[in-house]
């Protein structure tokens, strides 16, 4: 999940954002089967790579996170339930990706749980 050219920004996945990805794969093995989340995290992967590279400003404020008082995160909606929340970097034009998460999950438990409050 990184790429870089002139004009599009360079996508960064943090620790934070794997350990997350990872018990997300969990979650989504248990629920669906391991075929349906190979393929959701495929298409989570371009979804990323394509809108975030060229255009992260189109995704707006995270009224989820700012609601606890976070004010500059960014989210993406890659599906009904799921959500990527991210910072730009513009001056080095880099997106750093901090989280996934389903949309019906608590975000301050998560945030909790992987201590990306403290």
């Amino acid at each position: 999940m990184k790429r870089s050219t002139l004009t599009d920004f360079t996508i960064e996945a943090t620790d934070v954002f794997k350990l997350s990805l990872k018990r997300f794969k969990l979650f989504l093995t248990r629920q669906h089967g391991v075929e349906y989340t190979q393929a959701f995290i495929e298409e989570l992967q371009k979804q990323i790579d394509y809108q975030l590279s060229a255009h992260p400003f189109s995704a707006p404020i995270s009224e989820r996170i700012f609601s606890i008082g976070v004010t500059n995160y960014r989210q993406l909606t890659v599906s009904k339930y799921c959500l990527v929340l991210f910072k730009i970097n513009e001056n080095e034009r880099v997106v750093r990706l901090d989280l996934v998460m389903d949309s019906r999950q608590s975000i301050r438990k998560l945030l909790e749980e992987v201590n990306l409050l403290f």
